[in-house]
């Protein structure tokens, strides 16, 4: 079950976004209804029916030149692409033995024409899930391992395999059709514009939902962390030293010692802050380090050791002033508490 706090605070910003963010993310039911209107697995000349089946699903989509080496296939060997499109299509067979065939008979194509740019041409789990999701758009979902990883952070799931980023999903697509709101959005959308797929089921709906917790992945956590820091940190009423001094057993005349105490431990922690940024700040650093070795050069990694060295020494140094400070107001206060206990039990 996927985290549902994160889930409504992205619906929020993706619905509100969602006039401006549909302009530039439409190309995804557009890319659906192109390739609706086109498929024809028996058509005569497959080639060209494929090239203009695909023609909307553009690099936003799938990786690198997948689908040029795909349409070069067919262009080559029609009917051996055309089997490979019927396996895949065939929803009989369990789907990931269907994209390792499709992925297998790719690679015995590749390797007898093969192409430029070929680790961007490779018929992945990211192509494949495209072909599944034009031709079957009711059920499927394009998946990106990129995408998957983000998601799976932001949900605060895992998913493995496809089978259980489809599972992830379906339970995603089920959310967002029990908001009445971006259904009708999308659907005022749709209708404005005729050469994009209707997504009755929300499946696209819910891959460009994904895609925009992906664009905004590092925004939302940024928003979480506020929000986790401000309940970390609630205001407070005010607290005076009359307040103070009511609810302790110390006079007032302790309670300076205590004060000065704290602040002389404050002055020297800011003290030994200043001396750390002035040993970073310092240019001759390196030429200083330098003059000790007998090589003209020294490795940037012996200078990082080294300065990491001084400023530990440096630290460790102060740390051990702090320690030797006289502990008064903790010897006062033990003193306070043994009179207290014994003032209680003799009563």
């Amino acid at each position: 079950m996927f985290d549902k706090e994160r889930f409504k605070v992205a619906l929020e910003n993706y619905k509100k976004d969602f006039p401006t963010w549909w302009e530039e993310e439409k190309y995804k039911w557009e890319a659906v209804k192109c390739f609706q209107d086109n498929w024809n697995i028996d058509a005569v000349n497959f080639s060209e029916m494929l090239t203009n089946s695909l023609q909307k699903l553009n690099q936003n989509l799938i990786y690198g030149f997948a689908k040029n080496i795909i349409l070069s296939f067919a262009e080559k060997e029609s009917d051996t692409v055309r089997e490979m499109f019927k396996a895949l299509f065939d929803e009989n067979q369990e789907i990931l033995e269907r994209f390792r065939n499709f992925n297998s008979q790719s690679e015995n194509l590749f390797k007898k024409y093969p192409y430029g740019n070929e680790i961007f041409a490779r018929q992945t789990e990211n192509t494949i899930s495209a072909y599944l999701w034009l031709k079957y758009p009711k059920k499927y979902y394009l998946y990106s391992s990129a995408k998957a990883s983000i998601t799976d952070k932001f949900f605060k799931i895992q998913s493995n395999n496809i089978n259980e980023f489809f599972t992830l999903y379906d339970e995603i697509c089920q959310a967002l059709k029990n908001d009445s709101e971006i259904g009708k959005m999308l659907k005022d959308k749709i209708s404005d514009n005729p050469n994009c797929y209707e997504d009755p089921n929300l499946k696209t709906l819910t891959i460009d939902f994904g895609h925009y917790v992906h664009k905004n992945y590092q925004k939302f956590l940024s928003s979480f962390q506020t929000n986790i820091s401000s309940s970390l940190n609630p205001t407070y009423n005010s607290y005076s030293k009359e307040d103070f001094l009511s609810e302790v057993f110390i006079s007032a005349e302790r309670y300076q010692t205590l004060i000065a105490t704290l602040e002389r431990k404050k002055i020297l922690f800011c003290k030994m802050r200043r001396a750390l940024e002035k040993l970073l700040r310092q240019k001759d650093w390196r030429i200083q380090l330098s003059a000790r070795r007998t090589t003209a050069k020294l490795n940037l990694c012996n200078f990082t050791k080294i300065i990491l060295t001084k400023i530990l020494l440096s630290v460790t140094n102060r740390l051990q002033i702090i320690l030797n400070c006289r502990q008064e107001f903790f010897i006062i206060f033990a003193k306070k508490l043994k009179k207290i206990s014994a003032k209680n039990f003799s009563s």
